[in-house]
């Protein structure tokens, strides 16, 4: 029940956006973007398509990206944004803009992001070793979870979600960073990650 009441007024939320242009002054070519996303994707009719977007370094494609999916959270369209890169400096450019579109006067308001590292970078353990039977920070997590209050970082606004606070917390309370970050995916609007996270069998499954 707790949850789907936080889906709900995530629902809300994102209904009643008010969203900022990704740009204060449109740059050459950056004119009908929005236009032609929306005609390609066909969100008059709910189509779901798959679309190549082709554009020179420095265009602003991430702000343009962004900037429609916002509009479509306020649409209802999308209810998630899955944005992926193939190195994690590219996911930090995505955070920052989508940061200062929210930031900017009449802009979206809180939407819940979170970025993926890889389980390696979150682990705290002497030894990266993903099995319970070896390592004290996944045996038994499922009993110390409840107490733990680790949902914080996900659930309480202004509570930090880089990754030095989730290995520090988890370090804490005996328990893997990475679970925090799997936990939190569930309650957030947009998901920032690498693409193996999508493509790549061993992975994919997280998301």
């Amino acid at each position: 029940v707790e949850f789907l009441e936080n889906r709900r007024k995530a629902r809300e939320r994102r209904l009643s956006l008010k969203v900022a242009p990704a740009f204060e002054k449109l740059r050459p070519g950056q004119e009908g973007v929005q236009d032609a996303l929306r005609e390609s994707l066909g969100c008059e009719n709910g189509g779901a398509q798959t679309l190549l977007f082709e554009a020179p370094t420095g265009f602003g494609k991430t702000g343009c990206l962004l900037e429609f999916a916002l509009r479509g959270f306020k649409e209802g369209i999308y209810d998630r944004v899955v944005y992926l890169t193939g190195k994690s400096t590219g996911q930090i450019q995505v955070t920052r803009q989508l940061e200062a579109m929210i930031a900017r006067p009449g802009a979206a308001g809180r939407v819940p992001v979170w970025q993926v590292r890889s389980k390696s970078e979150h682990c705290v353990n002497h030894e990266f070793h993903c099995i319970p039977q070896t390592c004290a920070y996944l045996d038994g997590l499922r009993e110390r979870w409840p107490a733990a209050g680790l949902s914080r970082h996900y659930l309480i606004k202004g509570e930090p979600a880089d990754l030095e606070s989730l290995r520090a917390s988890g370090r804490d309370a005996r328990i893997c960073p990475y679970e925090i970050t799997r936990a939190a995916l569930a309650y957030c609007d947009v998901w920032i990650g690498d693409y193996n996270y999508v493509f790549s069998p061993q992975t994919r499954g997280v998301f």
